[in-house]
């Protein structure tokens, strides 16, 4: 018999290597019926434990939900325009504390905040406090420098209004209440107008296109619904006889 003269290989080796140089002599020593084998094709073969070249499927980004009424405002510092003119960073804790109505805007300086929606804050501070708003805000994505100017040329820091700048929409991205507006500014709060009762959410009214709901007069007269006891108290005003009126013993 022939004797084969064969030399050590290196460990390293790939199966597909060993195929590849192997099959044709293999296949003239044996013949058709072992070249034919699954070991023996010159398939690409991957070692046991080798790493796959292929990328692996992209997980979605998890979407995160908007605040909504009954949820409490998200921890967070904000810089407020104080009276004074000068600036401070405050808690939402603090901020939110009591009685809040909220007028969130965005864009300060833009036309529809400057002309329509931030006035009707301004024109109904006075309203606001006394069916028991403790603060009025106005919350936009904006610098403080450029809130403290926005404060200044509508008259909204001198009516009482405190000025509160998200310079980087951290904030308004813990919420989810944002306002994507690509090469125009990035992004941005969306429009609403809420009050907020110890650090949660009473009402909210988002603005989807136009501006509609997040008026002051809208969160005024929500104000003073709640402040009457609201949808239960106005049925039990209206239909004493209601089951949900009644007063069982049991």
């Amino acid at each position: 018999p022939r004797t084969l003269a064969t030399s050590p290989i290196p460990p390293h080796t790939t199966m597909a290597f060993i195929t590849t140089t192997a099959t044709p002599f293999v296949s003239r020593l044996a013949g058709p019926a072992l070249s034919a084998r699954p070991f023996l094709t010159s398939a690409p073969v991957r070692r046991a434990g080798a790493l796959s070249t292929s990328a692996a499927p992209a997980r979605a980004a998890p979407t995160r939900m908007a605040i909504t009424e009954g949820d409490s405002i998200p921890e967070h510092e904000l810089t407020i325009v104080k009276p004074s003119g000068s600036f401070e960073t405050v808690t939402t804790a603090d901020l939110f504390s009591g009685t809040v109505a909220v007028c969130a805007i965005p864009g300060a300086l833009t036309p529809t905040c400057q002309e329509q929606h931030l006035p009707s804050f301004i024109e109904n501070v006075a309203a606001l406090k006394a069916a028991g708003a403790d603060k009025v805000v106005c919350l936009s994505v904006n610098d403080q420098f450029v809130m403290k100017v926005f404060g200044d040329v509508t008259g909204a820091s001198k009516a009482g209004v405190i000025m509160v700048a998200d310079g980087d929409a951290s904030f308004v991205k813990k919420t989810g209440l944002v306002k994507e507006t690509g090469a125009f500014g990035g992004t941005r709060s969306a429009r609403y107008g809420m009050l907020v009762v110890g650090g949660k959410i009473a009402k909210l009214n988002v603005d989807v296109g136009a501006f509609e709901k997040s008026d002051a007069k809208t969160l005024l007269a929500d104000l003073e619904d709640l402040k009457k006891g609201g949808d239960y108290d106005k049925l039990c005003s209206e239909d004493p006889s209601a089951d949900e009126c009644k007063v069982y013993d049991d």
